[in-house]
This record gives C-alpha cells, sequence and structure tokens, in this order.
C-alpha cells in the first residue's frame, strides 16, 4: 500500500484539524502507512492511532517561531524526504505552498483540498496567486462540496473530487431518541467570528422571541474578547440576557446538543460545515443561511432542514417561528431525516471510500 503523509499546521482547534486525525487514523488503520508532519507539537491535539507517525519541523512553538524560513524550508524538505511518502495530502493555504516548495522536484503526487469557501477565503494577492498555483500543478484536489468547483479554471476542475468531512465517531453511534412535544431550546456552535454572523443570529432571535416567548439560545464556541464582548452587548441592548446565553467553548458537544431541540447557522460562508453536520446527525431540526458552501449540500429544504437567504434578519426569524411552532411528529420526522442523511452522506465510512478513489487513482 501507498505511503500517505497528510500536512496541515497543527493538530489542534479547528475543523481541518479534526479531519487530518480522522482520516489518518482511518487510513493507518486499514494498512496505509500515514504520517502527519505539522509545524510543531501542540497542547490538546486531536488524538489520533498509535499507528500513525508524527513529523514536525521543530517540537515547539518557540523552537519553530525561532528558524528562519530558509531553515524551516530545508527541515520540511529533509523531513519529506527521509520519510519518502507517494502521496501528500496537504490542508490549508499556508501549508499547501510549503508543501509545494518543499516537494518541488521530488517524485511525490500532491493532492490539495479546499477547506473553506474559496470566494471568501481571505489572502493576501501574493497568497492567493501562489495558491491557486498549488492546485494548478497539483495531481488531485478535494472539494468539501460541487459548489467549489467553479473557483477554479477547467482544467483544475477535472482533478477536482468531492470528498465529505467525516463525523465524530460518537454522532454516528447515536442520536435523538426522545423529541419534545415543541422546538423550544435552540443551540448554535462555532467560532465566534464575523464568517459566523452571530449578530444575525441573535437580531433574528430577539424577533422571533416577540411571537415565541418560550424559546432559547445558546451558543456554543469561543473567540477574542473583544468580539465576545460586542456581541454580549448586542444581547444585553436587546434584553435577551435571559433566553440568549454565550456558553463559550464545550468538550462534549454532542451531549450538548442531545439537550436541545433545533439548531441555528448564520454564516455568510462556509466550506463544509462540521457543526450542521453534528446537529444533523443528533437528530435537531436545523435551520442555516443558504451561504456558498456546504448546507445546501446537507439540507434538503422541508425535509431535513431548512435554510433562509444569507442576511436576512426577517427570514431567519420567520423560520425559528415556524419551527417552534411545529407539531411533535413534524419535529421527530424532520431530526430523523436529518440524521439518516448525514450519517450516511458524512458517515466516516463513506468519506474513506471516497479518500481512498483519490488516493488510488
Amino acid at each position: 500500500m501507498k505511503r500517505i503523509l497528510l500536512s496541515i499546521g497543527w493538530l489542534a482547534g479547528g475543523g481541518a484539524e479534526r479531519v487530518v486525525s480522522v482520516w489518518a487514523s482511518q487510513l493507518a488503520e486499514i494498512g496505509y502507512e500515514v504520517a502527519i508532519f505539522t509545524y510543531a507539537f501542540k497542547d490538546n491535539e486531536y488524538q489520533v492511532s498509535d499507528k500513525v507517525e508524527r513529523l514536525t519541523v521543530a517540537d515547539t512553538l518557540e523552537g519553530y517561531l525561532s528558524l528562519s524560513y530558509y531553515q524551516r524550508y530545508k527541515t520540511m524538505r529533509r523531513r519529506i524526504k527521509d520519510y519518502s511518502p507517494d502521496v501528500v495530502i496537504s490542508f490549508l493555504q499556508e501549508v499547501q505552498i510549503w508543501m509545494a516548495m518543499a516537494t518541488f522536484g521530488l517524485k511525490i503526487k500532491r493532492i490539495e483540498t479546499v477547506r473553506n469557501s474559496p470566494w471568501h477565503d481571505r489572502m493576501s494577492k501574493k497568497v492567493e496567486f501562489l495558491w491557486n498555483q498549488c492546485f494548478k500543478s497539483g495531481y488531485r484536489t478535494i472539494l468539501q462540496s460541487e459548489d467549489q468547483k467553479p473557483y477554479f479554471g477547467k482544467k483544475v476542475q477535472k482533478k477536482c473530487y468531492v470528498v465529505p468531512n467525516p463525523l465524530d465517531e460518537v454522532y454516528e453511534k447515536s442520536g435523538k431518541d426522545i423529541y419534545s412535544v415543541k422546538a423550544i431550546k435552540f443551540a448554535a456552535a462555532g467560532r465566534l467570528v464575523n464568517q459566523k454572523n452571530y449578530p444575525l443570529m441573535i437580531n433574528a432571535f430577539a424577533k422571533a422571541k416577540e411571537k415565541c416567548p418560550d424559546i432559547t439560545l445558546d451558543i456554543f464556541g469561543k473567540g477574542d474578547d473583544e468580539y465576545t464582548e460586542k456581541l454580549q452587548t448586542l444581547i444585553n441592548e436587546l434584553n435577551m440576557q435571559h433566553c440568549i446565553r454565550l456558553c463559550g467553548r464545550t468538550n462534549d458537544m454532542h451531549s450538548e446538543l442531545m439537550k436541545r431541540d433545533a439548531f441555528i447557522m448564520s454564516s455568510d460562508y462556509e466550506g463544509m460545515p462540521n457543526a450542521l453536520a453534528e446537529a444533523m446527525a443528533t437528530g435537531l431540526v436545523c435551520i442555516s443561511t443558504d451561504c456558498k458552501t456546504g448546507p445546501r449540500d446537507l439540507i434538503k429544504i422541508g425535509e431535513n432542514g431548512f435554510l433562509v437567504p444569507v442576511g436576512d434578519v426577517d427570514a431567519l426569524a420567520e423560520r425559528i417561528i415556524y419551527v417552534a411552532n411545529l407539531r411533535s411528529e413534524e419535529i421527530e420526522r424532520i431530526g430523523r431525516s436529518a440524521r439518516l442523511f448525514v450519517t450516511d452522506y458524512c458517515g466516516r465510512e463513506n468519506s474513506l471510500k471516497k479518500l481512498i478513489k483519490v488516493i488510488e487513482e
């Protein structure tokens, strides 16, 4: 079997890092030789199989930052040559550019990945130019959604494959069995950043609250102090502090979702939103903005969830009211349909099968 190197800056923190940990472990468990290449080790890393080798530029962040760019490049290239992979799968822009340079001239096939809406991913013109060169020179490109394909030219499009993000095992194993009579407990989850447009969610929820006084919203996630304070100020100004809570980060999102009835995502753009997939897999009634890219791949309107236009406060408020007034049998029908679809589409077995197809071709 092929020797595979998955490369990412760090193995802690975000959705891309979680996907690397899952894919690396799965590939290693079925017999591939697998290593994960990061800049350095970090606290609170995602767990990986003991069969996965770890390669780093330095042992610590301080050690990595102490190196010049040339020293980093030399170390990366040496580590890669020593490991001698058949395939390198790179995640996130900076790492993809580093890997393209570090593998130049070596007989290694690069598989590039897209982890966010490529139209919205913020980068300088120089970085964007270099990033686009990675896809042109790469052997294959893994997308999260078909909607990401038009970003690229026709030559790159021919090399594109859609591989859904794998669900965490806990979401595949268990979802809601007992549904509430009314869907009044809403949740949201994700980093507290501008991309997620939480002010839209908070304002829409405040409007919906006028007609549905029993509804509550718990927002899970962490952001910088300034943005978090801005959101709390908005909640206070709307006099919603008794029903909208910023709950911070949790280490057991699955348990928190199991206690709720419905889920809201108000993003301006995404790649393939893990939080939305996990809420659907839990069996919640989900409302999402119809943003580029991802939600439309997961939600079939009225069948397993609901989509509203990006940035439309009134449309989101109306949909929250609609969900809060659903009959119990409709809550269960939509929730079960969401779980059935997502655990198949984003199931670890399906995701791995599609990944292996890209690698073996």
